[in-house]
């Protein structure tokens, strides 16, 4: 999708899971927070306990949402897919699919030029049950230090983790922009009892919309 060019536009969001316990998504809304991505699951047997609870509360209260799912390169991908999956159908939503790539030293021992199949088939199966392309969640340095700036990954929007100082993250290859922008894992907002993770959308609203409800006409 082709976004427009919003380089002054940022738009507020969150990403949440069991950790920030009992959230007020009224609060959450009224503190001005447009979109949150949700934990869903983890590996192949974990489902986080409020995701239901979470999404649910979150889409009633107005904010976009998107969920995510915890990747562990050393498990099989068609269980870890079908935990997502049965946890997203169980909950009764359409959401934006991400996928979290991180830990680096989970995928030792794991051949260079397996890993990028492993995270495609992912990727790939996920899309064809949800008909959305999935979003893929990552720091600045994990496609050079662990995927080898693998090219295939360009067709999935990026939702990066980069805290900074600077008014824009680095963005790795093989992107040339970022859609979402985890900028800070400190933020505080009303609503959430302690830290909570700050996002940026890279785009007006009505490029939010059309990314977390690519389904929508």
């Amino acid at each position: 999708m082709q976004l427009s060019n919003t380089s002054q536009t940022k738009i507020p969001g969150i990403d949440v899971s069991i950790y920030q316990g009992k959230i007020d998504w009224q609060r959450v809304k009224q503190a001005g927070i447009k979109f949150a991505f949700v934990k869903a699951t983890e590996g192949a047997t974990f489902q986080d306990k409020l995701f239901k609870e979470n999404i649910r509360a979150a889409q009633s209260a107005g904010i976009s949402c998107g969920a995510y799912h915890f990747f562990r390169p050393k498990t099989p991908i068609g269980p870890q897919v079908d935990n997502f999956i049965n946890s997203i159908r169980s909950a009764g939503v359409t959401v934006l699919p991400a996928l979290d790539l991180e830990v680096p030293a989970d995928w030792r021992n794991i051949p260079r030029g397996d890993r990028i199949n492993l995270v495609i088939e992912w990727l790939e199966r996920v899309k064809s049950v949800l008909g959305i392309p999935p979003i893929i969640y990552l720091s600045s340095s994990f496609p050079g230090d662990v995927l080898t700036d693998a090219h295939e990954l360009a067709a999935y929007p990026l939702w990066l983790a980069h805290y900074t100082k600077h008014p824009a993250p680095v963005v790795p290859a093989p992107w040339q922009t970022y859609t979402f922008w985890q900028h800070s894992d400190r933020g505080a907002v009303e609503g959430i009892v302690g830290n909570v993770d700050l996002n940026w959308f890279n785009g007006p609203a009505v490029d939010l919309e059309k990314v977390m409800h690519p389904h929508q006409p």
